[in-house]
């Protein structure tokens, strides 16, 4: 006969033979069955529990209290400090205290606490229900040691390959870092071919413009007018900075130039109208001899990312500085997010996610979100907690704290089932404590955060559910105990028998 079919059986019979026969009461009401033998009668006198003293049998459970344990006063509330046992047939055993005996409220689900007849037996009810969410667990369970083994068996691919990938982001950093270097290294050297540039009396682009304003179209020559020197020979100025770039002093020596028609190709050109362009201007005819002292062509492309070797026309002495700078903070942030990806993957290679490697499957997965009232909770495992008003993404949300480790006296090499992670030092709340949180783990068929509360200010709690808490022992232990619930079903079923038959 199923459970259901023989509990309404036997609460049915309860009924008619009333709560005293639903129940074995011992000799003693509240005695638990380890402490029988010292109240038979036939022991003599009663010696406390706690050794103080001896007192009459006949002083025993006569509503006063006479040991300071308590212990001869387990079936009243004579003693403020005594226990009461409901041995609850059906469900299983409890313990009251004293003053919850005779109060009017039933909390023996044998009804034992109370006087005969004041409670409704519903042991065999409560038994059937805590039975069946028990199963509920270890059906979950059983499948979730799977799962477990699963992540298991994988766990060594996955520690492989964050090793793999440690060595990838060292060997990336170390390119990164000679990139820098080197970017440094062509700042350096534009920021000194400009310098040159303008000792040799060059002016730079925002200087120029607003003397060309200034001086309008009456004054052809005004750009040059910087110039002091009168004879000063265009092609020497260009020798001159070429050379300093190039650290080529023989360069100075020689005066002996590639024709400048092929270098320039802005001076062959034609304006739309066919009348030709203006004249070059000293600086235009300076940067074409620097061009022709470096070996480059006018039309040199540039390289995405790079700033020139030297400058190639009005302005590009201030273009090639920007430039250099703008590409070596581009590497350096570069390096800087590759080195902040290698110092957090070399804190996760030398740790232990549980015994086995069970837990790592949560690092690289997606990080469980939970709704609570207005906001999102995001719980990355050994990384951060945080929590975003409105969607998890939306914003960078509150730190309310990063992973520091286990609660309790966790083995080194991590937690054996359910834990407890601890997440500390997230932002300051106003006027209070340090943001933390507290995740409770729990066995479950997949990963999910579940239960966020806030029980103190700025201290928040919260459950992950997960495949990797669910360890063989654990299932094993709730596998006992529906064992004892079915023995605890069929000692009521029993009981009821026997007083039927009566």
């Amino acid at each position: 006969m199923p459970w259901a079919k023989k509990t309404a059986a036997a609460a049915a019979l309860a009924l008619l033979v009333g709560p005293a026969s639903a129940a074995s009461v011992p000799a003693l009401r509240g005695v638990p069955p380890e402490r029988a033998q010292a109240f038979d009668p036939a022991v003599g006198d009663f010696e406390c529990f706690d050794k103080s003293m001896k007192i009459a049998r006949s002083r025993v459970q006569d509503n006063y209290c006479d040991c300071p344990d308590g212990s001869d006063e387990p079936g009243t509330a004579a003693c403020p400090n005594g226990t009461f046992y409901c041995r609850n047939l059906g469900h299983g055993p409890r313990r009251l205290a004293s003053a919850m005996v005779d109060d009017g409220v039933c909390d023996c689900c044998d009804g034992t606490d109370e006087p005969r007849g004041a409670c409704r037996p519903t042991c065999l009810e409560k038994g059937e229900q805590a039975y069946q969410a028990i199963k509920a667990k270890v059906d979950i369970g059983r499948q979730g040691v799977a799962m477990r083994a699963s992540r298991i068996a994988k766990a060594a691919g996955a520690r492989k390959h964050m090793l793999a990938e440690r060595d990838r982001l060292v060997r990336t950093l170390a390119d990164l870092e000679k990139k820098v270097h080197a970017r440094q290294a062509q700042l350096k050297e534009a920021e000194r071919a400009f310098e040159a540039w303008k000792a040799a009396g060059g002016v730079p682009v925002a200087e120029q413009e607003r003397a060309e304003g200034a001086a309008g179209d009456e004054t052809p020559e005004a750009p040059d007018a910087d110039i002091k020197e009168e004879d000063l020979d265009p092609d020497e100025i260009g020798r001159r900075i070429a050379a300093r770039w190039t650290h080529d002093e023989e360069s100075l020596k020689h005066h002996d130039t590639p024709p400048a028609a092929t270098d320039d190709a802005a001076g062959d050109a034609e304006a739309p109208d066919g009348t030709g362009v203006d004249e070059p201007s000293l600086k235009d005819k300076i940067f074409a001899s620097v061009r022709r002292g470096l070996g480059l062509k006018a039309a040199e492309p540039v390289a995405e990312g790079e700033h020139a070797a030297g400058p190639p026309g009005a302005g590009a002495e201030e273009a090639a500085v920007a430039s250099a700078r703008e590409t070596l903070a581009h590497v350096e942030a570069e390096a800087q997010e590759v080195r902040g990806r290698l110092e957090e993957l070399r804190g996760n290679v030398d740790r232990r996610f549980g015994p086995d490697d069970e837990y790592i499957a949560l690092v690289d997965g997606e990080c469980p979100s939970a709704q609570a009232d207005k906001y999102t909770y995001r719980v990355c495992p050994f990384g951060e907690a945080r929590q975003h008003e409105g969607a998890a993404h939306a914003s960078p949300g509150v730190l309310l704290g990063t992973f520091s480790g286990w609660e309790g006296s966790v083995p080194e090499e991590g937690p054996r089932g359910e834990a407890t992670m601890l997440f500390r030092g997230g932002e300051q709340c106003w006027g209070g404590p340090q943001r933390s949180m507290t995740v409770r783990i729990e066995c479950a068929l997949e990963d999910a955060l579940q239960a966020v509360d806030e029980p103190s200010r700025c201290e928040y709690t919260a459950v992950l559910k997960t495949p990797s808490a669910c360890v063989p022992w654990a299932i094993a232990e709730m596998e006992a105990e529906l064992h004892d619930l079915e023995q605890q079903r069929e000692m009521a079923l029993a009981h009821e028998r026997e007083h039927t038959e009566l």
